[in-house]
């Protein structure tokens, strides 16, 4: 069963229990209303009676044994629907009102018990199965003594009637509710799955035509399934930006192994026609050389693919200052006349990889010296910031073009020319950068800074470490969970 036959189903179970319940609520109080009015009127008039005959009064009627009327009837007897009858101190009929016709009332259990307890008694008679009458024992006093029991009496057919048809109103009226209920329910379930219905109808596309390029419709309504297929949009949006990502790092990596791999089957096949001719030492230098780049590509694949699975993070208290140093202090021997300073205060303290972390900061660094002149200035410049720690690499170089920004911690992207293969990069460094900084929590920002060149801010957060104990993470994703090992 579909989801909008459910809800539909639900919908009307509800509504029919609702509705039942209330009708039967409103008919028991119909019925206790009725009841409780045809109670006041025999109260009422047996209290009239009652008090007539404690003044002195004498109640006149007719004989209910033979109907002989015995004495004009008074007013007390003359209201139609409701009978009198009165027995003696035996509980036999003496006096009967006029409209009972020579009847009698039939004397109950309760009539005679009121002899014994002196206590007016209620209840409900059936006679001869046809229809029933409410009938109230009163007994009548004189002077403290008890002359005997005033049975008042009205018919519920008139009540009984009203209540069937009442009765039968409210059924058929909670059936056409029902029924417009059932009707409107399946109009509005399926109004309102309209969106799940072209979420699947998207996503059924999707899987068999392959096309991410596809989105659902949604409006401006802020209701639960128009949320839904906004962030089932974005979801796509992720998904085709991954697969595209994916595609392109497959297409670059073929291209940059490609290349190597050309060289050294080219050479190959010289040294294989010309074992000891004048190139084979030409030769060799040149598998040597682009083996070393392939080793350097596959390095770096590895390490990305080593932060982007799960993985283990060997925690320890790090201090980046100190890791900055150590680096331009082994750089400087490669930076001919380049400044490379590291300034800024504070505790730069981070738990974090020691050697991913170090990794990160040389390759900022060695990006910074591949986009400066044999003349130029790197600034490494460490602070801390509440709960993180800053490092900022900026140059003086030629920068990076606007345009290009969003890019630059792409695999393989080299849109500047700084990053060039001429210059034995592999396009991965920004990329390693990045996935460091995840895997700790942080990130990397790039952007053009006050030296003129390009400036990249790594940012993670502080040391908080418990009495300097070290600690080791549990990487998942992005990701770290650190932990007292």
């Amino acid at each position: 069963m579909s989801i909008r036959l459910k809800l539909a189903a639900w919908y009307v179970v509800f509504l029919v229990i609702t509705v039942l319940g209330f009708g039967v609520v409103l008919h028991l109080m119909l019925v206790a209303h009725v009841q409780a009015e045809v109670d006041r009127t025999l109260r009422a008039r047996s209290g009239d009676i009652i008090q007539f005959s404690q003044r002195g009064g004498t109640l006149t009627g007719v004989l209910p044994a033979s109907g002989v009327l015995l004495t004009p009837p008074s007013n007390e007897f003359r209201e139609p629907g409701v009978y009198l009858q009165v027995l003696d101190s035996n509980g036999v009929p003496v006096l009967a009102s006029v409209n009972l016709q020579g009847q009698s009332l039939p004397v109950t259990d309760g009539a005679r018990g009121v002899l014994a307890t002196r206590r007016e008694h209620i209840e409900t008679v059936n006679i001869d199965g046809k229809f029933r009458v409410r009938m109230l024992a009163t007994p009548i006093f004189r002077d403290a003594e008890m002359l005997g029991v005033l049975q008042t009496a009205q018919s519920l057919q008139l009540a009984d009637s009203t209540v069937d048809r009442f009765r039968n109103l409210l059924i058929g009226g909670s059936t056409a509710v029902l029924v417009v209920a059932l009707l409107s329910g399946l109009y509005l379930t399926r109004k309102s799955m309209n969106p799940v219905a072209a979420i699947t109808r998207t996503a059924e596309a999707i899987y068999r035509q392959g096309d991410l390029s596809r989105r659902i419709s949604v409006g401006r309504g802020s209701d639960e399934l128009t949320t839904l297929g906004r962030v089932f949009n974005r979801l796509l949006d992720h998904i085709e930006q991954s697969v595209n990502a994916q595609r392109r790092f497959i297409g670059d990596a073929s291209h940059e192994l490609k290349t190597p791999l050309t060289v050294i089957r080219g050479n190959a096949e010289i040294l294989d026609r010309e074992p000891g001719g004048a190139d084979t030492r030409d030769a060799v230098a040149a598998i040597g050389r682009e083996a070393r780049r392939m080793q350097r590509v596959v390095d770096d694949l590895l390490a990305i693919a080593e932060l982007d699975a799960a993985a283990e993070l060997h925690i320890v208290s790090v201090d980046l200052r100190e890791l900055a140093r150590a680096a331009a202090a082994d750089f400087g021997q490669i930076a001919e006349a380049r400044r490379i300073e590291v300034s800024g205060d504070g505790d730069a303290r981070v738990a974090g990889d020691r050697d991913k972390l170090e990794r990160a900061i040389r390759n900022l660094v060695q990006n910074a010296i591949a986009a400066t002149t044999a003349e130029g200035r790197i600034q490494i410049d460490i602070s801390r910031q509440d709960d993180a720690v800053t490092l900022i690499v900026a140059d003086d170089g030629h920068g990076i073009a606007p345009e290009y920004l969003p890019n630059v911690f792409e695999r393989f992207y080299r849109a500047d020319t700084a990053r060039s293969r001429a210059q034995g990069g592999t396009g991965l460094g920004l990329t390693i950068v990045k996935s460091v900084a995840e895997a700790h929590g942080g990130q990397v920002l790039a952007r053009n800074g006050s030296l003129g060149g390009a400036e990249f801010e790594f940012t993670i957060p502080a040391a908080n470490l418990s009495n300097g104990e070290p600690v080791s993470a549990e990487v998942s994703g992005s990701e770290s969970v650190l932990r007292h090992s």
